[in-house]
């Protein structure tokens, strides 16, 4: 049932501001398990959170219970939540600070600066027309004409995403390709209904025709 008030703000929860150098003075200095950490989402983009603080994790190691505990209970003194998760996917490339290498803390908490340079632990995010071509399949439900565009077609690789064009798409088909396709292929794929005039020189391949996957020269 609703609420109906005459009060305005009810200020139910009151809000909590953290920024990063708070995070930071309170980290140990050695974590118990040897663990690349980095800290993302607005702690990492703005310097501050209000909500939670989202700690990434390196990839293939999983986000246990018993992780989640060790990290709430090291930033339970900030008074917000801390959300765990693996860094796959699209989360590498969302802003990220990296924290710790190999579970030492590797920013000087006096002066909020690198003490030690961040270790490489991921390739650059890259995908290239043989990943299309070993992940697209022959046939797909849908019998409109599609058009390969972007990077892929003009460089043969995109750092970000594959570009998909329907020309006689409608809204729902778009969200429906949208999602198999990134689903499909395992990364972020975007499908419109025009060329943007801007982007000209805009190059297109047909990627699909009456269902059938055409040949990937």
């Amino acid at each position: 049932m609703p609420i109906y008030t005459d009060k305005l703000p009810q200020v139910v929860t009151e809000s909590k501001l953290v920024t990063l150098a708070e995070l930071i003075r309170l980290l140990p200095e050695t974590l118990d398990y040897p663990l690349d950490v980095w800290v993302s989402d607005r702690m990492a983009k703005y310097g501050q959170a209000s909500d939670y603080i989202v700690l990434f994790l390196p990839l293939g190691v999983a986000v246990t219970d018993e992780l989640r505990t060790y990290f709430n209970q090291i930033n339970e003194p900030l008074g917000i939540g801390t959300t765990i998760a693996s860094a796959e996917g699209n989360n590498l490339t969302v802003s990220a600070l990296k924290l710790y290498n190999a579970g030492r803390l590797i920013i000087d908490k006096e002066t909020l600066t690198y003490k030690e340079l961040p270790s490489p632990v991921f390739r650059p995010f890259i995908i290239t027309i043989n990943d299309l071509k070993d992940r697209l399949p022959s046939t797909i439900e849908w019998k409109n004409t599609i058009w390969l565009t972007g990077g892929l077609v003009r460089d043969g690789w995109s750092g970000k995403d594959a570009d998909l064009i329907v020309f006689d798409g409608t809204d729902e088909l778009v969200q429906n390709m949208k999602g198999f396709f990134t689903r499909t292929l395992g990364f972020r794929v975007d499908v419109g209904m025009k060329v943007m005039p801007e982007r000209e020189p805009v190059y297109l391949f047909k990627l699909y025709e009456d269902g059938q996957l055409c040949p990937l020269s």
